[in-house]
Order: C-alpha cells, then sequence, then structure tokens
C-alpha cells in the first residue's frame, strides 16, 4: 500500500536554489551546446567533475563529485540516472538531440548525503551528441531508450566509476525513464544495496497503453525483472498529481514482485510513497532533501 509522507518543509541552500534557477533559465532557452555548457557549469559548482565513459556501443556523458576522487571512505557511490530528456519536441515529432532543458536527476545528485560518491549519469545520446553530432540514432530516446545495450553501457559506466573510487556498495536512483534503466540495471549489479525512483516507469507497457502511445518495441520492461529484485530494498516515489507517470505504473510493478509465484524466499522491503502536490516536473528538487532522509540507506 502506498504511504504518504508529511507535507515537506523545504530547506534549500542559497546554492542550490542558484543553481536551479540557472539550469532552468539557460536549459529552456539554449540549444543541446548550451544545455550541456548550463548542465556543467551548475555541476561543477556543485563540486562535481565531467566525465565521459567509453563503453561498448556509446559514449555516456556523467558527472562525479569531486570528494570521491579523493576519499577513500565510505565506500558507498549513489548513482543517479537521468529522465529521457528532450525527447519529442510534440506529440508526433522527435527532437533531434534528447540532451535535457532541466535535468530533474542532477538537481537530485546534487542534494545526495554528503558522506556518499555520488555519481550522475546522463542517458545515451544526452549531452554526447553536441560534440559529435551523427553519433547516436533517435531510437534510442524512442522505441529503443531502455534496449538492452542502453542498460549494458550504463552497467559499464557504473563499473568503471565503482573501480575508480573503490566502492563496495551501490545505490540506484533514476528520475522518470531514468528509473527504468535503474531497475534494469538493479538486476544485473552486483552490490546494489537499495533501488530508488522517482516518478519512474517501471511498466513501459502499460504506461505506453496510458498514453494511446506506440509500443517501446525495442526496450526492455522493467516489470520482467521484478523477480530478480526481491532482495533489493526498493522505494518507489510516485507524484500524486503526475498524470505524465501516474501511480498505477508502480504499483503494476509491485504487484508483479509480490505475486505468489515469485515468493520463494523473503523479499526484501519494497515501498510506495505517494508525494502530496508533486506533479512529474514539480517539484521533486525541492522535496529531495526530506523524501531523501526518509528512506534508512547508507
Amino acid at each position: 500500500m502506498a504511504s504518504k509522507p508529511n507535507a515537506p518543509s523545504c530547506t534549500i541552500s542559497p546554492l542550490l536554489i542558484v543553481l536551479v534557477l540557472t539550469l532552468s533559465a539557460t536549459g529552456c532557452a539554449l540549444g543541446p551546446a548550451g544545455r550541456l555548457e548550463a548542465a556543467n557549469t551548475a555541476a561543477s559548482t556543485a563540486g562535481f567533475q565531467r566525465l565521459t565513459f567509453s563503453t561498448e556501443q556509446f559514449q555516456l556523458t556523467g558527472w562525479l563529485r569531486k570528494s570521491a576522487l579523493t576519499t577513500t571512505s565510505p565506500s558507498v557511490l549513489a548513482v543517479y540516472i537521468e529522465g529521457d530528456g528532450f525527447a519529442w519536441v510534440s506529440k508526433t515529432q522527435l527532437s533531434r538531440d534528447p540532451t535535457p532543458k532541466n535535468p530533474t536527476a542532477l538537481r537530485l545528485a546534487m542534494q545526495e548525503p554528503n558522506q556518499n560518491h555520488v555519481l550522475y549519469l546522463g542517458r545515451p545520446c544526452q549531452y554526447s551528441m553536441v560534440e559529435a553530432p551523427d553519433s547516436c540514432d533517435s531510437r534510442y530516446w524512442s522505441s529503443h531508450r531502455f534496449a538492452p545495450e542502453v542498460v549494458k553501457a550504463t552497467l559499464s559506466a557504473i563499473e568503471q566509476t565503482r573501480a575508480r573510487v573503490d566502492a563496495t556498495q551501490i545505490i540506484l536512483i533514476g528520475y522518470s525513464g531514468g528509473g527504468a534503466i535503474a531497475t534494469l540495471a538493479a538486476a544485473q549489479q552486483p552490490g546494489v544495496v537499495a533501488l530508488i525512483t522517482v516518478a519512474g516507469v517501471l511498466d513501459h507497457a502499460k504506461w505506453t497503453q496510458h498514453h494511446h502511445v506506440s509500443p517501446l518495441t525495442g526496450s526492455l520492461n522493467p516489470i520482467s525483472v521484478s523477480e530478480k529484485l526481491l532482495h533489493v530494498p526498493q522505494t518507489h516515489f510516485v507524484g500524486e498529481n503526475d498524470d505524465i507517470v501516474p501511480s498505477t505504473i508502480a504499483h503494476s510493478f509491485l504487484n508483479q514482485r509480490f505475486s505468489p509465484s515469485q515468493q520463494t524466499a523473503p523479499a526484501a522491503k519494497a515501498q510506495i510513497i505517494s508525494v502530496p502536490n508533486a506533479d512529474h516536473g514539480c517539484c521533486w528538487e525541492k522535496l529531495w532533501p526530506q523524501l531523501r532522509r526518509e528512506i534508512a540507506l547508507p
């Protein structure tokens, strides 16, 4: 059953307010290069260093909190995975570059508790096409956005970072479509101690049916790996007013997870938390400090 947190008291640092305003104002007005620059400026100001991950098929762009490069303790790596970004110009027209205008997962990553190493990962084709315009096929922000090769690239970037900071425990946090990638990755990545999704697309078949749009024919469906995640503690945040990814999507996922056929061993705690007054875009970055504290994780 979904639970609701108390109405959050949104205490936000002045620095974060500046960064959020910078990302919002510049991201909406500028093209892909400007959006990359805005994200890099905000991340750098918050103590993150830009990294490029070479994987078998993609170049992934991410930002790692610099303290993770100089400290050996603790050994927890929190990985934030971005949503689908600027995937569509309209309901029928794909964008030419999915670099996000408002990188919500980056805003959340900047507020991860200081004791953890933090990696923010853009999705394939986000940010990278600025420097290599012909490096990506648009199917990777449409029908194949959750394809096996996308998950494989994400796992490669996580493993490269895990080795670099010597992390033994991993927390995966995904926003929107990034929640799907985080879930699919959690089923394969060793050392995952928690899975957190924010407005996550956890059953894309049900999601496309809800919106009466074409199915994601080239994508893996997170609900198909629910059985492999029985041992992983999970928290799925849903916006009470979210009509982009309604709460029924998360409930579909957990209903599958708790089906009698899958109860072969004791399962780790899994919960859905319905967040009052939140929709798909508003106002996760303001609510995140309190929501994150409510989860008893490393």
